[in-house]
């Protein structure tokens, strides 16, 4: 409706060339009628015309209402994708982490055994004579640096 009014505004209205009327009494009243029934027609089409553009408006409504749904729906399968493509990362790093531990301790198993084979002995540390804790410990360190910087 709405794009036969736009070709109606842009396709110029043709005027019929003034033909003679003669004055007859009766005429004004018949053209009065015609006049009173295209008015009566407007405003019928009008009537026909506001329900439609209702119902357009809410067609529109509910297709911006489907369009948010929509695009809530593919927000959603996007959060979901994302979420299990960073689980699916965090497994594989995990599984790397457990699979590079195991290796390691493999690693430990081979030096050990080769130690122990070759006579190798870990050399147990002996306490010292004067337990010293690590403020002295460090005290006594500055004061041998300064002394030889004397």
């Amino acid at each position: 409706i709405e794009v036969k009014e736009e070709e109606k505004k842009a396709t110029p209205k043709k005027e019929a060339p003034p033909k003679e009327e003669k004055k007859v009494e009766a005429a004004p009243k018949v053209e009065e009628k015609k006049v009173e029934e295209k008015k009566e027609e407007k405003v019928e089409e009008k009537k026909v015309e506001a329900p439609r553009k209702e119902e357009k408006k809410e067609e529109k409504v509910v297709s911006i209402e489907e369009i948010k749904a929509r695009e809530d729906e593919r927000k959603k399968a996007e959060e979901e994708a994302r979420r299990k493509a960073e689980e699916e990362a965090r497994r594989k790093e995990w599984e790397e982490l457990l699979e590079l531990r195991r290796k390691r301790e493999e690693e430990k198993a081979k030096i050990l055994a080769q130690r122990e084979a070759e006579g190798m002995k870990e050399v147990k540390k002996t306490p010292a004579k004067v337990q010293l804790d690590l403020v002295d410990k460090i005290i006594r360190n500055l004061d041998r640096i300064h002394r030889r910087n004397r």
